[in-house]
């Protein structure tokens, strides 16, 4: 089962705290984990296998977290588009990482 987070930027000093209670907890059971950041500013904290987890799978958990449907999906690490086959290793995504989540449509890009 994944664990999902899902936040805002703007927190309260408690909910901070909160925050890192969860995400210690988190990171003991999971070990590794990516941020999704949509442009709308909505995060989602997803746990990961570096070495498995390929981008197809990200995009499958990120669509049951936000509603966008994987072929509407386009995930961007360091100005680079993620390929579907590749891990997020072979992408060069390391724990931690934030990875920007751009819905396509079809006359072109729009930020989601």
């Amino acid at each position: 089962m994944l664990f999902i987070m899902s936040h805002h930027h703007s927190r309260s000093r408690s909910q901070s705290h909160r925050h890192r209670q969860r995400r210690s907890a988190h990171d003991d059971e999971y070990g590794q984990y990516v941020e999704v950041r949509s442009m709308m500013g909505q995060v989602y904290k997803i746990p990961v296998y570096l070495e498995s987890t390929k981008v197809k799978d990200l995009k499958m958990v990120v669509e049951s977290v936000s509603g966008v449907a994987v072929n509407r999906q386009i995930l961007v690490y360091q100005n680079h588009e993620l390929e579907n086959h590749h891990t997020l290793l072979q992408a060069g995504i390391s724990d931690g990482s934030t990875i920007k989540l751009i819905l396509n449509i079809n006359t072109g890009f729009c930020y989601f």
